[in-house]
């Protein structure tokens, strides 16, 4: 695996620490002293001191993409030279604010999904290559990139231009890895050479008829971001609201989401508790995510309306041999999601083959 996600960069961690060791230095060395402190230790004490709020206040956050007020920047932002060019088909779909429509309501519908490649090495980027073929195939309306691709620029264009195809569109959100800066830049000049591809952090409704998806970039906590504050966070009011708008959605309602619900009946402390709970409040169906907490979910499922919370895991998509927990390795692959109401199912596609294009 070629990312970086065993050193998160945990700036905002790092300067409250600091700034609460330079007050603790301070006070002690102030207050731990017999004789009575002079005009230059008050001097040096009080400059510690501001040392320590200067940092704390210059403490990081991750950009909110899910947020209502980030939404509402977006509006404004989408003349800069990063928004990407208009989606390609304006016949078949229709663009609001954050919004795709499709133009005609489909009586079944087929969407891919896939994440967590690692890297762009060439074993992946064959990987990425064949599942683009083979959601192609199985024609689906789009693919949602749910992220963990890669942690630079260059690693995320290449990857993502191995996923991108004539025969759908592209949504592309960053996960875990990505830095917003770099992902957005990537997406943009991919989509103003011609692709098929849109930002998974600004557009963040599919409506689709049979089916509403959501899409919910990056994750909870700092400490969960490879990309640090340049990384995609939401908290529970990000979290809330889209789960409100979701719920009250029509057709299937799915959550595209890097981070992870806890799985139903998991004995151990892995996936988001608190994220499903807010997702069975809603009546949200099925969350398909990519982050991986479960590597022995079932490889394949199906619901129907009203159906209780179902947790579909993406599983990996790097090329490059990995080990589960359980000592069994594993295929990489991507997710097919076959909506044929009022029913849906869903299954991976194993990716471990050469590619066939």
């Amino acid at each position: 695996m070629s990312g970086s996600r065993e050193a998160p960069l945990l700036e905002g961690i790092a300067a409250k620490r600091w700034a609460l060791a330079c007050l603790a230095c301070a006070l002690v060395a102030g207050c731990g002293r017999r004789d009575a402190p002079s005009d230059s230790d008050g001097r040096a004490l009080g400059a510690a001191l501001l040392r320590g709020l200067a940092a704390a206040a210059e403490r990081r956050e991750p950009w909110p993409c899910a947020s209502p007020e980030a939404e509402e920047a977006e509006e404004a932002e989408e003349a800069s030279e990063t928004a990407p060019a208009p989606v390609a088909e304006p016949e078949r779909w229709r663009a609001g604010p954050g919004t795709l429509t499709l133009a005609a309501v489909p009586t079944e519908l087929s969407l891919g999904f896939i994440a967590d490649a690692g890297g762009a090495g060439q074993p992946t980027l064959a990987g990425l290559r064949r599942a683009a073929a083979l959601l192609a195939a199985s024609k689906v309306t789009a693919v949602l990139s749910l992220g963990g691709l890669a942690a630079d620029e260059a690693g995320i264009e290449a990857a993502l231009r191995a996923l991108v195809s004539d025969h759908y569109l592209l949504v592309a959100s960053p996960g875990d890895l990505e830095p917003v800066p770099a992902h957005r830049a990537a997406v943009a000049r991919l989509a103003r050479a011609g692709a098929r591809i849109v930002d998974g952090s600004r557009t963040r409704w599919l409506e689709l008829g049979i089916a509403t998806v959501a899409t919910l970039p990056g994750a909870r906590h700092l400490g969960q971001l490879s990309a640090g504050p340049d990384g995609c966070g939401f908290d529970d009011g990000a979290l809330e609201q889209t789960a409100t708008r979701l719920g009250k959605a029509p057709g299937l309602r799915v959550l595209a989401a890097w981070a992870a619900p806890r799985p139903d009946g998991a004995t151990a402390a892995r996936g988001d508790l608190r994220m499903r709970q807010i997702l069975e409040q809603h009546h949200v169906e099925l969350a398909v995510v990519g982050e991986p907490t479960g590597w022995h979910q079932n490889i394949s499922g199906s619901g129907s309306a009203k159906a209780p919370l179902h947790v579909a895991f993406t599983g990996f998509s790097d090329g490059e041999p990995r080990m589960p927990a359980d000592g069994a390795l594993p295929s990489p692959s991507a997710l097919l999601l076959q909506v044929t109401p009022p029913g849906w199912s869903w299954r991976r596609l194993d990716l471990s083959m050469q590619p066939t294009r």
